[in-house]
């Protein structure tokens, strides 16, 4: 029986691979829409954490010039910068806030860019936006993805409209301790019935 749990486990993983290698790669961006740029508020920049970061961009992730893209499409940061050192000028490259019904991330919104899946039903994907969120600071001057789209600390639209809610340490000090008392009663129990 558990050969035949193996045997089906390996079958499971090799396919899991073959359906990743099969789906097509986006090895560059021949179109980009540039979605705004907006100013961080000081919670905002608490939130990210990241030294230097004062505003923070959006990138509409578009196909055309004859590029349309499938589901099952994906991209990282490496299809999305260009080698011309924008790429040194962006201090986080982040999931963005995009439909859900066109792109989904690995991790969460705003969370740093894995490898991410187009999962529009429709060979045109052009309806994705905000694909992609970027932090950067006041003195870098242009960042020029690869494609067309460029931006600047002169495009901000103001400050960013998201609302950033921290749980203070001392409000989180509660349930800290409750789950240590909890996990501790446990392992108390554990030993209590293995003796």
């Amino acid at each position: 029986m558990k050969i035949f749990t193996r045997l089906v486990a390996g079958a499971a993983a090799l396919f899991m691979l073959t359906s990743v290698s099969n789906a097509a790669y986006v090895s560059s961006f021949n179109k980009h829409t540039n979605d705004g740029v907006y100013t961080l508020n000081q919670a905002q920049k608490d939130f990210f954490g990241v030294s230097g970061a004062e505003y923070i961009g959006f990138l509409r992730v578009r196909s055309g010039n004859g590029v349309s893209w499938n589901a099952g499409d994906y991209f990282d940061q490496t299809s999305v910068l260009n080698s011309t050192g924008s790429d040194s000028k962006i201090l986080a490259l982040l999931n963005g806030l995009g439909d859900p019904a066109n792109v989904t991330y690995t991790g969460n919104n705003l969370e740093t860019l894995g490898s991410t899946t187009l999962v529009n039903s429709s060979a045109d994907v052009s309806g994705i936006y905000e694909g992609i969120a970027f932090l950067f600071g006041s003195t870098v001057g242009d960042i020029v993805f690869n494609g067309t789209a460029t931006f600047n600390q002169g495009q901000t639209r103001g400050e960013w409209d998201y609302q950033v809610s921290v749980v203070p340490l001392p409000a989180a000090l509660p349930l800290y301790a409750a789950g240590v008392a909890v996990l501790g009663f446990l392992g108390w129990k554990r030993r209590r019935s293995a003796a």
